[in-house]
């Protein structure tokens, strides 16, 4: 809990002192892409690692990497030091912890816990991740009012302390050692091996990749879009970001009777549906009240989307590579938020920070059901997951 909310903590902080550094929506787009290109670029590696290593250790290691991240950027911003390419810099390297991280975390959980409880345990700990989210930035707005970015880069390094305390006296389940992998490369070749020969595997990652690469220009332009509101700040940024995580909030406490009811498909196309409503809101209304409703929405379909998705790969993927499977899974979502913050951040600066959004939210629902049509279900596979 503690590491997640220096991760969201981190993006508010990071995009608002671009913000301040340059009004330029392709350059605040790119610290988006800065945090999540390293899951895009390291991501297999890194879960190699985890499937060869103590988890335990590893998550140790990228704590303290990540808060020597934060010392790092809060000291050179209070020394006046810092410049926007510098930024991009730094958060890239954070990036590159939480890159390490992610894949250790995923794999560490479904060990907790037996496969019949794995989806309502992912379901929990998605739950936690999401008030994590809501928390960052709450958190993040007022210290960067009441001492700027700097303020939360450095409240980020107390925080990763904790959590690393909490690391070091954690007693993890037990780990098989004996259906690790003799070596890096043969870790990374039976990553590897197992994404080319599993169809259903692959059609998810088709799925997460390009519903994020569509729909990724509302987190990359946020900053941009509470600026364009009347008297928006940072406290009304890190609002619109925690109003999104609520909505991620609310969707996890349905998500149950929404799946009993529905297949995986139809709620990973009624999700794009809303989201794409939620946008047609941003790009319609300047009013905050309005825009904060409309993340929520938008925050929830998020969810429902990834949640599907994210479960059906969870459930498809062996354990003895779950690391390296979900790593490659992070690689093909980041990957996504990668592409398209760039993508959007770029079109905004030739056009407007709305119209960007707006055809974002288009996109997403079309983009999602490119994936499924190119990627349709066979009767061979054998998953025991509709996705």
């Amino acid at each position: 809990m503690f590491s997640n909310i220096c991760v969201w903590m981190w993006g508010v902080a990071a995009a608002w002192m671009m913000l301040e550094l340059r009004v330029v929506p392709l350059w605040v787009a790119l610290v988006q892409a800065a945090t999540t290109l390293p899951l895009l670029l390291f991501g297999l590696p890194f879960g190699a690692l985890a499937d060869l290593f103590n988890r335990r250790r590893i998550l140790i290691v990228t704590q303290c990497w990540m808060g020597g991240a934060a010392i790092l950027q809060g000291v050179l911003a209070l020394a006046g030091l810092i410049n926007a390419s510098l930024l991009l810099v730094i958060t890239f390297a954070y990036g590159c912890g939480v890159a390490l991280r992610n894949p250790t975390y995923h794999a560490t959980v479904p060990q907790l816990v037996p496969r019949e409880y794995m989806a309502a345990a992912l379901g929990l700990n998605a739950v936690g991740m999401n008030i994590s989210r809501i928390l960052g930035p709450l958190i993040a707005g007022p210290l960067i009012i009441w001492g700027g970015p700097q303020a939360a880069f450095l409240f980020i390094v107390l925080m990763s302390a904790i959590s690393l305390w909490l690391l070091v006296f954690w007693k993890s389940g037990h780990e098989d050692s004996k259906r690790r992998p003799s070596s890096f490369l043969e870790s990374l070749r039976g990553g590897l091996a197992y994404a080319f020969e599993s169809r259903p595997f692959r059609a998810n990652l088709l799925r997460i990749g390009l519903f994020c690469c569509a729909a990724s220009g509302l987190p990359a332009l946020l900053p941009l879009i509470a600026h364009d509101i009347e008297r928006g700040d940072a406290s009304t940024f890190s609002v619109l970001f925690a109003a999104m995580g609520v909505g991620a909030v609310l969707s996890m406490t349905f998500m149950h009777h929404l799946r009993a009811r529905f297949t995986n498909d139809q709620l990973e196309i009624a999700g794009a549906l809303a989201h794409t409503l939620a946008m047609a809101a941003l790009w319609l209304s300047r009013s905050q009240a309005v825009v904060v409703v409309a993340m929520i929405f938008a925050g929830f379909a998020w969810i429902v989307v990834a949640n599907s998705i994210t479960i059906a790969v969870q459930i498809i993927v062996p354990n003895d590579i779950r690391a390296r499977g979900m790593a490659i899974y992070q690689m093909s979502l980041m990957g996504g938020l990668s592409v398209g913050a760039a993508l959007w951040g770029q079109l905004a600066t030739l056009s407007s920070v709305h119209a960007s959004v707006a055809l974002s939210g288009i996109c997403a629902p079309l983009g999602l059901a490119l994936a499924m049509l190119a990627m349709r279900p066979r009767p061979s596979d054998d998953t025991g997951v509709s996705s």
